[in-house]
């Protein structure tokens, strides 16, 4: 599927914006990684520019996880990857837990492996730091990681700066660019990756 018919379509609903979708989907079929994983999907556009990306390879998957309270969303990531025929690139999972606990389950089985990674979830240190390691166990040589959202904070956010929840959290958590944190002290100092760069506020690291 075209980029531009992508952006034409998406461009209204949430989350990830034209210009993000258009570094995820040139990624993917500039490389040619055809065994996806999305750590939160929201809305699901971000799964659309991902398997739309793969519909234009001809050949891929892109497993999606998130929350129950992805379920909420109007519209709903099936109802969006449906609309534009996409269904069968990608898989949704809703998961009560945390996605540690499922990549915990692929380090386990062993035969589930993955050649980019689209980490859009927490956003926060003690989540997003423990996923990196442990997708870099999944991920295949060659593969990528792409950490979504790198200077963005809970006090800046919108949908979350003013909820009671996160209004009692230390000052310090609130205004913590964490994922940038989780880049710079976890990714960048990773051996295991043999490049890792910044784009479009975006953190990107290939393993070797």
């Amino acid at each position: 599927m075209k980029l531009e018919e992508l952006q034409g379509r998406l461009t209204h609903i949430p989350h990830t914006t034209p210009k993000r979708g258009a570094v995820l989907y040139g990624t993917i079929t500039e490389n040619r990684y055809t065994k996806c994983l999305e750590l939160g999907f929201a809305h699901g556009v971000g799964t659309a520019y991902i398997a739309g990306a793969l519909e234009q390879l001809g050949a891929g998957h892109v497993t999606a996880l998130d929350r129950p309270a992805a379920l909420k969303c109007n519209p709903r990531a099936d109802a969006v990857l449906a609309s534009l025929g996409l269904q069968h690139r990608a898989e949704l999972i809703i998961d009560e837990s945390s996605y540690t606990w499922f990549l915990l389950d692929r380090i386990e089985q062993q035969d589930k492996k993955f050649d980019f990674c689209f980490l859009d979830g927490s956003h926060t240190w003690e989540t997003d730091g423990f996923a990196v390691l442990l997708i870099e166990r999944i991920l295949e040589p060659g593969g990528m990681i792409v950490l979504d959202d790198l200077n963005w904070t809970i006090a800046s956010s919108p949908t979350l700066a003013n909820r009671p929840e996160f209004l009692k959290l230390p000052e310090r958590e609130r205004k913590t660019a964490q994922v940038r944190k989780v880049f710079e002290l976890i990714v960048k100092n990773n051996t295991t990756f043999k490049k890792v760069y910044e784009r479009d506020g975006c953190g990107f690291a290939i393993k070797r």
